[in-house]
Parts: structure tokens; sequence; C-alpha cells
């Protein structure tokens, strides 16, 4: 059963193997899996219009894009960009975290794909994670898979990574109900440059579709701190990756996955 989140409904490790193809966001073909963190967007208060748009144009080419780093009590930044994706639909969570560190995460989901389950994982807050991960479980046509959405805290990685891996085994063992055997996990590991100079054995058996060398700050500092990673089942599915385009007054920058949807 899904959770009781805050719908808004517009109305309008592993350095990665080269498997790339053609494919590219928006082939009819293809679906593409994003991941943002949009921190500090909106950190000091209002938005403005130009900036919503800003993002809003870059996430219309992208299938299913899982967002981080909302600090508006209010989230009129997120609800605003939603406006403004007329063929998305937007599930934003509850506020999550330690007292400064609290933000909301979401899901944006283009028209089409069916949210069939999510879960909250608030009650392992302080014991595993200072920001709780969320999973959402998504059909498409031909293609059932959960994503697990994260924005760890740097100055607890380790733990996080290694407790994220336990959870998504445990979930995804439970999984029998929707018969998911697709796991998807996006957000912001932080586990590269100074939050990890070297790689701990949390999620070592999944494939790091966001490779090392990738950039996903907009400061250039050459850290992979926004990931992508899949498992064996996923993975037959997998087509390329890539770090798209970012904007000013966001420090990450978006990366996604291209996937075959028939």
């Amino acid at each position: 059963m899904i959770l009781a989140l805050v719908v808004i409904l517009t109305l309008s490790g592993c350095v990665a193997e080269d498997t790339s193809s053609d494919a590219v966001p928006g082939d009819d073909d293809t679906l593409t899996i994003a991941y943002w963190n949009l921190f500090p967007l909106d950190k000091s208060g209002p938005v403005a219009l130009d900036k919503l748009e800003a993002v809003a144009s870059v996430l219309t080419s992208y299938d299913i894009i899982a967002i981080t780093g909302i600090k508006d009590m209010q989230a009129a930044s997120f609800t605003g960009i939603c406006d403004l994706m007329p063929r998305h639909k937007c599930i934003l969570s509850e506020r999550r975290g330690d007292l400064s560190k609290k933000e909301r995460h979401g899901i944006i989901i283009k028209k089409g794909y069916e949210l069939i389950d999510s879960k909250d994982f608030t009650y392992l807050q302080t014991k595993d994670f200072v920001r709780p991960p969320l999973s959402y479980v998504i059909a498409a046509t031909n293609w059932k898979f959960r994503i697990t959405l994260i924005n760890t805290d740097p100055a607890n990685v380790i733990n996080e990574l290694r407790a994220l891996d336990m959870l998504t085994q445990r979930e995804g063992m439970a999984q029998t109900e929707n018969m998911v055997r697709s796991e998807i996990i996006v957000g912001t590991l932080n586990a590269d440059c100074k939050s990890l100079p070297e790689k701990t054995d949390g999620l070592s058996t999944w494939f790091w579709v966001t490779p090392d060398d990738a950039d996903t700050l907009r400061n250039e500092q050459d850290c992979a701190m926004d990931r992508i990673l899949i498992n064996h089942d996923a993975k037959r599915r997998y087509l390329n990756q890539g770090v798209g385009d970012g904007i000013g007054g966001v420090d990450h920058l978006p990366v996604y996955a291209v996937f075959s949807s028939v």
C-alpha cells in the first residue's frame, strides 16, 4: 500500500564498464532515470521563476527523476517546478533529517508510468541514517523496478552505505508480492573524495553505473558524489549513463542512466 505522502499532480566499489550505446534520453524505446540534488536552490527563500524554469527545462528530458536537497519548509520550489512539467506527476516526502539537515525528497514520474508502491524508512533515523532513504516501485509497460533514494551525511558515509546495503537486500527479498527483481539506487552517496577516499565494503556487489571518474559537482572538483547503482537484473536493460547540465545556484549536476523499455 502506497504510503501517505504529499502528492502534487500537475495540471498541464566498482568502476562502470563501457556498455554504452547510441540511446539518448527521450528515445521511444528507452526509459531514462535521473537523480538531482538541488541543494541549495531554495535554502535562502523563494526561488525566482526563471530559475525554476531552468530546472524544469533540464528535468523534462528525463522520464523519472529522483530529487533531494529541498530545504524550503513549504517546498514551494518543488511545487513550482512541477507546475512547469505538465507531462509528469510529482510525489514529495515529509521533511526528514536531523535539525539543520532536514530536507524533503521527492520523485517526478512521467505520465504513463505507474507508481505501484512506496516506502519511507524514517523509523531508521538516528539508528542507521541521518536522512533515511525512501523507495518507490514503478511499472513501465514491460518492466517493473524499485528505486531507492538517499542523500547520505558526509560525516556518516561508511555507516550509511553499509546500512543501505543491508536494507536493500532485506527489502529485495521481501518484494515477492510485487515481483520486483530490478533494483536501482540513486542519490548523493558521497562515495568519493574527502567523504570517502577509499572504497568501503558497503554496496560492493552492485554495479556502479555512474563511474568513479565522473564529476557531479559544478565546482569541478572531479568528485563523483552523486551516483546511480543497479543490480544484476536491472543491468540487463542498462544502455548508457551520463552527467547532465546543471544551473547556477545548484551545487550538484544531474546524473542519469538509460535503460531499454522494450
